[in-house]
């Protein structure tokens, strides 16, 4: 009698093993290449964790005290014109490109001393004031009376200044 055909499974029971074998050493090469150490994985466990109780914590809170509203409509602040929400992002994410980086990044370098950094978060401060006075801010409402003609001559701007400063070989 042969070992595969042998009264606990037959053939399929070594393939089983061989394919759990299989997937399990391909885990055991991922976690040695990317989380040798077990103190980065503790870290990196205990970063999930924090995250999934925060969103965890907003979610029951905004369930109990009736705030939750699934899907786009309802929401308290955001309107739901996609394609002022796609431009505007668009106009950000390339105005940001061009500044050298994202918001966040610019105020921790703020905080680090680079003047220039700090130049770019007083920047975003005097613009979100201007934009809420100008009527350009948008709301829950419907974006603002001239959050179109804002967005659209902010990308051209953003346009212009990443064209003219294209370093051509």
């Amino acid at each position: 009698m042969c070992v595969c055909c042998s009264a606990t499974g037959g053939i399929q029971d070594v393939r089983r093993k061989s394919m759990f074998k299989r997937f399990t050493n391909a885990c055991v090469r991922v976690v040695n290449r990317w989380l040798p150490d077990a103190f980065l994985f503790a870290v990196i466990l205990t970063f999930v964790v924090y995250v999934a109780a925060m969103f965890a914590t907003a979610l029951i809170g905004n369930l109990i005290f009736g705030g939750f509203h699934p899907g786009f409509e309802g929401q308290p602040i955001a309107h739901t014109d996609s394609l002022w929400n796609f431009g505007g992002m668009v106009t950000a994410g390339l105005a940001f490109a061009l500044a050298g980086g994202c918001p966040g990044r610019q105020l921790f370098l703020a905080g680090e001393g680079d003047s220039d950094a700090g130049i770019f978060a007083l920047g975003m401060l005097v613009g979100a004031a201007m934009a809420h006075n100008l009527g350009t801010a948008s709301s829950g409402t419907g974006i603002g009376m001239y959050g179109a003609h804002a967005t659209i001559i902010g990308f051209v701007i953003c346009l212009i200044i990443g064209f003219a400063h294209i370093k051509r070989a």
